[in-house]
């Protein structure tokens, strides 16, 4: 990911890698186990640029008090890439979900 990378994982604009980092920690850092498996990857390129679009499920396990709960959420990833001289990095990406199951408190998140 390049540092002003962007994103929106369905709580609204984030506008740096340090953004990004910081939301997924709150939500994962005291979730359980999680798994995200990705497929039917579509992926374009166009010189030093490239977009791609993946379908996504997810799994998160609650533990402590939690234990026992689980969220998952079904959705697409909508990315945008550019080739830096280190390689591939991501500088957008989009999630949008199309369905979710359990309870959101799992994740550190007020219940639906």
């Amino acid at each position: 990911m390049i540092p002003d990378a962007t994103g929106d994982f369905g709580t609204g604009p984030l506008s740096s890698a340090v953004e990004i980092v910081a939301l997924l920690r709150a939500h994962l850092d005291d979730c359980g186990p999680t798994q995200h498996m990705i497929g039917n990857v579509l992926i374009d390129v166009s010189g030093d640029t490239a977009t791609s679009r993946a379908y996504v499920a997810d799994m998160h396990l609650g533990t402590g008090a939690l234990e026992g709960r689980y969220f998952r959420t079904l959705g697409d990833y909508h990315d945008s890439w550019i080739r830096t001289p280190a390689g591939w990095r991501l500088s957008h990406r989009t999630k949008l979900h199309n369905g979710l199951l359990g309870d959101i408190v799992v994740l550190g998140m007020p219940g639906l």
